[in-house]
């Protein structure tokens, strides 16, 4: 994990640690979301719990029809895999977003640090990719 400093709205600097997340809803990504909680809670980081979708290949029109239903249901999904997994107060401050992409190019490019440590089920997107 890599301290990141941001600008504040009164001009100071401030230290942001952060725990990147993939959830999927499966049972792997939650496991990694306790994970994620537990080691915010011990570091004093923010957890961002992230969940990506993409546009089903049906075809041109579904794309300007359906962008923002699919982002609002995997924002709703989102919001209750965190809840079921940490319940409605989390004991750290918890940041979810629905990005449209593939999952993993998602975690790496939002990734605070050169190294994601990612439990993947098997067939998963990592799946031999991360050593």
């Amino acid at each position: 994990m890599r301290r990141r400093t941001r600008s504040t709205t009164a001009g100071e600097d401030r230290t942001v640690r952060r725990v990147v997340v993939g959830v999927d809803g499966s049972a792997v990504s939650r496991l990694a979301l306790r994970w994620a909680v537990d080691q915010a809670r011990l570091t004093g980081a923010v957890v961002e719990a992230m969940t990506a979708w993409t546009y089903p290949t049906i075809s041109a029109w579904a794309r300007t029809k359906a962008g923002p239903q699919i982002d609002h249901s995997a924002q709703k999904a989102l919001a209750r895999t965190v809840e079921e997994v940490v319940g409605p107060e989390p004991p750290v401050e918890i940041r979810r977003s629905a990005v449209q992409g593939h999952a993993a190019e998602a975690l790496l490019k939002h990734a605070p640090c050169p190294v994601v440590v990612v439990p993947a089920a098997a067939g998963g997107p990592f799946q031999g990719e991360v050593t």
